[in-house]
């Protein structure tokens, strides 16, 4: 179920360098959101010992731009495989047409099932069996969990529909993923994870430094930000090369 995990995970991230190198507008525009919600995180004094974000309207414009980063880093994600499957041609990219509009809307599906279902239930469980909020939550997580499998079978069709591959289906991304989600999900893991680590790092780093330590290190996590979402764009883009463009030219 993990052979050649290896060389997947190696790939992806030749492939993130390769672009954080050569692709600038890619991933420019999460470094300069990264970068904008750091600032103001440090007038809010967030960066300062014993200080922190206040509940009220500082917690709201700091949600804001975090809400907007998530939302850039996803653009950001899902640009990387159609960028590269239309042989980094950015006039090619720009052409929206219905196949990707249906790539959209697969990925949107697979989200709203992947994250509403389990807070649905818990909700659920929490009113019908008086049931503490925490442990619905886990509950709701443990169903998330579980969903994830079934849906990790839809991922490669949403991908490919929205790289432009216009022969892409339910049925060819069902059978490129049979018995390869544990594959995946690990691939998606090792190139998630590191940075996100290093992320979290840099902003306990960040706390109590000097302006100019401050500085650096803000303007470090910016750019790594940037990277992280090449990184995730260029698993996904891994697994649909992988498990969809080489095996159907094998088979």
């Amino acid at each position: 179920m993990i052979n050649g995990l290896g060389g997947a995970i190696a790939s992806s991230y030749r492939v993130a360098g390769g672009l954080f190198a050569t692709a600038l507008a890619l991933w420019i525009g999460v470094a300069l959101i990264e970068l904008l919600q750091h600032a103001v995180e440090w007038r809010l004094g967030m960066f300062t010992p014993g200080d922190g974000i206040q509940a009220g309207t500082e917690s709201r414009i700091r949600a804001g731009f975090g809400l907007t980063k998530v939302a850039a880093v996803m653009v950001c994600t899902y640009l990387v495989p159609r960028y590269l499957y239309q042989d980094r041609d950015w006039q090619r990219v720009g052409r929206l047409d219905r196949t990707f509009l249906r790539g959209v809307a697969v990925l949107a599906g697979v989200a709203v099932l992947d994250f509403a279902i389990p807070a649905a239930f818990a909700r659920t469980v929490e009113l019908v069996f008086a049931m503490d909020p925490g442990v619905a939550v886990m509950w709701g997580e443990w169903l998330g969990v579980v969903l994830t499998i079934p849906l990790m079978a839809l991922s490669p069709w949403g991908i490919g529909l929205i790289a432009g591959d216009h022969a892409m289906t339910l049925r060819r991304s069902v059978r490129a993923m049979h018995r390869r989600w544990i594959w995946a999900t690990l691939l998606m893991a090792a190139c998630g994870i590191p940075p996100l680590v290093l992320h979290i790092a840099l902003n306990d780093m960040a706390v109590g430094a000097s302006p100019l330590a401050l500085g650096t290190i803000l303007l470090l996590d910016s750019v790594l930000v940037g990277f992280m979402a090449l990184l995730v764009g260029s698993s996904i883009w891994t697994i649909y090369r992988i498990r969809v463009l080489e095996a159907a030219s094998d088979s």
